[in-house]
């Protein structure tokens, strides 16, 4: 008599398997201005692999939490969220192996002017499903069918263009509580508009005068958005007592944000 039983096991990842599809851009950015305004952009998704491809595509909320990790929320619900403004010409989508399929997003503005006075995202997430047939039946032994799923979030900004704002501060410095090897630096984005912020160390050895630079660290912050940046001290430091300086440079030619201590290395 045969014993078979079919087990679903279902993968999800946030990074479509290069082998399968080719999705571009993954980052789609928006300028309405006016209460009502659209704009239309296309996603090219390539089938590289050698079965069609169903996919899927939906709208949902995301943010970034102050240690750089993203929590992701139902559309619509987050204070700055525009996926409602956001539609696609199909959800549904079957690409034969070697083809080309277009997805055309459209993001259409409110009749509030409100709504356009600050910066505004979402995500598109475009899901494929892969299945692998059930392996050939044994007597008295467990088939398998495997449905691995994969998944990949496109971050949508809307910036009107008449946010020009570009500004943010530095709070504290301190020795992580992770990793003695490394500083985390508290930046906040007090502007208008996301910023990438690129910082680093610079640590000067009090008796010797020997100058030390750490690696640059580049960080997205949405506008009133904090981050910690880990800052990780060079390898074989020498001992002693050091003045450090962090410095976070966040786009303005003409100004950087800094703050100094004083610190032991041992």
């Amino acid at each position: 008599m045969q014993n078979v039983l079919f087990v679903s096991i279902i993968l999800f990842s946030f990074g479509i398997n290069a082998q399968q599809l080719s999705i571009y851009p993954t980052i789609i950015n928006f300028q309405l201005n006016e209460p009502g305004s659209v704009e239309t952009q296309t996603i090219n998704i390539t089938n590289k692999s050698q079965k069609v491809q169903s996919i899927q595509a939906n709208f949902g909320d995301w943010d970034r939490n102050e240690d750089g990790s993203h929590e992701y929320l139902e559309a619509g619900t987050h204070k700055n969220s525009c996926a409602k403004w956001a539609s696609l010409n199909t959800t549904l989508l079957d690409i034969a192996p070697g083809e080309t399929a277009q997805l055309v997003l459209s993001l259409k503005a409110p009749d509030s002017p409100e709504e356009l006075m600050r910066m505004k995202w979402a995500m598109l997430f475009i899901q494929g499903a892969k299945i692998k047939e059930p392996e050939a039946e044994v007597v008295g032994k467990v088939s398998t069918r495997i449905n691995e799923v994969v998944r990949m979030g496109l971050h949508i900004y809307q910036t009107p263009g008449r946010l020009d704002l570009r500004s943010a501060v530095v709070h504290e410095l301190h020795q992580s509580e992770k990793d003695n090897k490394a500083y985390d630096l508290l930046v906040e984005n007090n502007g208008q508009v996301m910023v990438r912020t690129k910082s680093y160390l610079e640590l000067v050895n009090m008796s010797t005068g020997e100058e030390f630079r750490t690696n640059l660290e580049e960080t997205p912050i949405f506008p009133l958005g904090k981050r910690k940046v880990s800052l990780h001290l060079p390898e074989n430091l020498p001992t002693g007592k050091y003045s450090m300086l962090a410095i976070m440079d966040y786009g303005d030619p003409n100004k950087l944000e800094a703050i100094e201590r004083i610190v032991e290395i041992n």
